[in-house]
């Protein structure tokens, strides 16, 4: 499958590309792993209720686990997709307008580290399904882009012009639908990281924030 820094929503931001890519990644094991905690949550609560103790500690046990392996994710994510913002230069400049006052690159040496809530679990987990969907619009869009990618070879080989025109305006049609998705998952991003002090520090101290282009600066 064509992984999306080679798609025209992304065009030569490659440092974007790469970071939206690594992103599809860690969010897909991130919701793995939380469909495997919830299965062995109701399995547990299964297996208790028919008084099986024992079963039930193993499985419980096991939870636990997948579930600090998917704060680690999760912690990745919160990196990652501070990194698509620093690399792209709307972003960026809708974070850098909106961001809250009071955030340091690194937290003071007397603060003490914040535990997750469920509620902020959840919010967070919300947000990356929703990313999860955009994505997932965006490969079947992916799919009609170069199913027509081949028809306009096609039509070029034929020499049929009136066919060429009709399909480079249905490319240009999928082209804006998946800048649309990018955008709308964009925001997204932008609504997590105004929510989420972590994703903020991430940002302020990605190196390279320094370099990244103004909004509206080409190669």
């Amino acid at each position: 499958m064509m992984q999306e820094s080679t798609l025209p929503h992304v065009g030569n931001n490659y440092l974007k590309g790469v970071m939206v890519d690594k992103y599809n990644a860690l969010c897909k094991e991130l919701l793995r792993l939380d469909d495997a905690v919830r299965r062995l949550s109701d399995e547990a609560v299964r297996l208790l209720s028919h008084q099986s103790w024992q079963d039930a500690l193993q499985l419980n046990t096991r939870r636990n686990e997948l579930q600090l392996d998917l704060e680690v994710t999760l912690g990745q994510v919160d990196e990652t997709v501070a990194h698509v913002i620093v690399c792209d230069p709307n972003l960026l400049q809708s974070f850098d307008e909106q961001r809250p006052d009071g955030v340091d690159a690194h937290p003071h040496k007397d603060e003490q580290p914040s535990s997750m809530t469920a509620i902020t679990l959840h919010r967070k987990l919300d947000v990356h399904v929703e990313c999860a969907r955009k994505h997932k619009l965006i490969v079947t869009l992916t799919e009609e882009w170069q199913s027509i990618q081949g028809q306009i070879d096609d039509a070029l080989l034929s020499h049929d012009i009136p066919r060429m025109e009709s399909l480079h305006s249905s490319l240009e049609q999928v082209e804006a639908n998946m800048a649309a998705h990018d955008a709308a998952r964009g925001r997204l991003f932008i609504h997590e990281a105004l929510a989420c002090r972590h994703v903020q520090r991430c940002i302020l101290q990605c190196p390279v924030k320094e370099s990244a282009p103004e909004v509206g600066e080409t190669e």
